[in-house]
């Protein structure tokens, strides 16, 4: 009787600290706006600066709905970098299985890192021909199959290489089938991205609100005010007027300017002199940034770089979604909300994404019949039930061990 006791007491406390899963309510979105489709299927839908400075920093709640009320699945698109980029790997896990495969688990040691090709450097002294598996997994639990391949070796002559559509898993994991010959040894692998267009990006306005130097750690710092969060940066330039300089630099964001996240770091440098001139005085990003973008410069014992100001070029975000031919709504400022996780993000990847139509909505809508959640009460009822079904949970042990 008593153990029943203790597991209807836990059964009730994860039914009240566990939310219901509940359908789009409008009466929870503050904000709307129309979205109208040129025609049936894929589009883009670009977003603005409205949606992106009403929405959560990550854009949890941005929800699009059709006329009857039904919810649209929709997957948040990254925009592709503008030059070819070798991302930094760890390799977590290398397994070796005789007669069956060898295979490699990557670490692309956060997400959002857009990347679609693969290269190997195998060691065999016969030639090849493998079958390749390459899979996807932000949890390093859960696996999507981005690609199925082949690599070969015939000579000199080969193919250790494997693109695939545009993928951004935080994990990516490799098995080279041994078809019950000798498996091949992975001595490295890089991770790229190859683009394959041109992309044309804005220049994004960026009010330099800070430029400081700090004698201590001999770093100058730059911060710059985007106006609104949640752009897709693909670099940033700085605009230095001195000549003959190599620096390190490193590239921050935040959505306060007061906890700050790091999104690369890199060199600028510039060279002058009689017959010979080069530079590079860009960061590249690849990422959706926060309001506050922040540069630190390593000056070391050299004097301070005259930095003018900076550039950053980026796109605002878009949504892929699969459109009737009818009007739809762009539901967001819901600061409660999940994220939304629908099937199309486990193939979205596979949608062409040139010449599909790109919409921008319409005007932005007040909802007059939301109703703010009262979060934190139901916080509070949460602790507070929690700690009583413990306190309860602990008498009813220990009753239960001085009865035997």
């Amino acid at each position: 009787m008593i153990r029943k006791t203790l597991v209807l007491s836990f059964a009730i406390m994860f039914l009240v600290v566990t939310p219901a899963h509940a359908d789009f309510e409008k009466e929870n979105w503050q904000y709307y706006k129309k979205v109208e489709p040129e025609k049936k299927g894929f589009s883009l839908i670009r977003l603005d600066q409205e949606v992106l400075t009403r929405c959560q920093n990550n854009l949890n709640d941005l929800r699009l709905v059709s006329s009857q009320g039904d919810e649209v699945p929709y997957k948040l698109i990254q925009v592709e970098p503008s030059t070819m980029e070798t991302y930094p790997v760890q390799i977590i896990n290398d397994v070796v299985r005789e007669n069956e495969f060898s295979a490699v688990t990557l670490d692309m040691e956060r997400t959002a890192r857009l990347n679609n090709n693969i290269m190997f450097e195998i060691t065999s002294k016969d030639d090849y021909l493998r079958d390749v598996l390459i899979e996807g997994s932000n949890d390093n639990q859960n696996w999507d199959t981005i690609i199925k391949s082949k690599i070969f070796r015939v000579g000199n002559n080969g193919q250790d290489e494997v693109s695939y559509p545009p993928a951004s898993y935080r994990y990516i994991r490799v098995k080279i089938d041994c078809k019950g010959k000798e498996p091949l040894d992975i001595k490295e692998v890089k991770v790229r991205f190859i683009p394959k267009k041109k992309n044309d990006f804005n220049l994004i306005t960026a009010k330099t609100i800070s430029n400081r130097q700090d004698p201590e750690t001999k770093t100058s710092e730059i911060i710059a005010d985007l106006g609104v969060k949640g752009i897709y940066v693909n670099d940033i330039s700085l605009q230095v007027s001195n000549d003959n300089f190599d620096r390190g630099i490193e590239g921050y964001y935040s959505y306060d300017k007061k906890e700050w996240h790091a999104i690369g770091s890199g060199r600028i440098f510039n060279y002058s002199w009689t017959d010979y001139s080069a530079s590079q005085e860009n960061l590249p990003i690849h990422e959706r940034v926060g309001r506050y973008v922040k540069i630190r410069i390593q000056n070391q014992d050299s004097p301070p770089l005259n930095v003018k100001g900076i550039e950053v070029r980026g796109r605002y975000p878009a949504l892929l979604a699969d459109l009737n031919n009818e009007n739809h709504y762009l539901w967001y400022g819901n600061l409660v909300s999940e994220f939304a996780r629908y099937d199309l993000n486990r193939f979205a990847h596979l949608v062409d994404l040139d010449d599909l139509p790109e919409i921008n909505p319409g005007s932005e809508n007040i909802n007059d019949k939301y109703v703010a959640k009262e979060t934190s009460k139901r916080n509070l009822l949460n602790i507070i039930t929690v700690a009583a079904v413990i306190v309860v949970g602990f008498i009813i042990l220990k009753n239960l061990t001085s009865k035997k």
